[in-house]
C-alpha cells in the first residue's frame, strides 16, 4: 500500500501513521510511506522503534519513500 504524505510536516506524518496502525487489521501489513520531510530518515525508524513496528528502510532508488511494515496493535508476530 503507498501512503502518499507529501508536503505533510513531521508531526503530520507520525500523527497520520499512528492512526493508520491503529486501524490495520492484516498482520504485518507492508507499506510505502511517500513522504519529503527532511526528518523522515530520523523519525520514522525512530517511531517503528518506539511503537514496535519494523522499520524496512528506504526504497532502493528513491530518496522520499520509506518501506515500514505494520503490526496489529504494534506487537510482532
Amino acid at each position: 500500500m503507498l501512503i502518499d504524505l507529501r508536503g505533510a510536516g513531521c508531526a503530520d506524518v507520525l500523527i497520520r501513521l499512528a492512526a493508520l496502525a491503529r486501524t490495520t487489521t492484516e498482520p504485518d501489513a507492508e507499506i510505502v510511506l511517500w513522504t519529503d520531510d527532511a526528518g523522515a530518515p530520523t523519525e520514522l525508524p525512530a517511531w517503528c522503534r518506539m511503537t514496535r513496528h519494523r522499520f524496512d528502510g528506504p526504497v532502493p532508488g528513491f530518496t522520499d519513500r520509506y518501506l515500514l511494515t505494520l503490526h496489529p496493535s504494534g506487537e510482532p508476530q
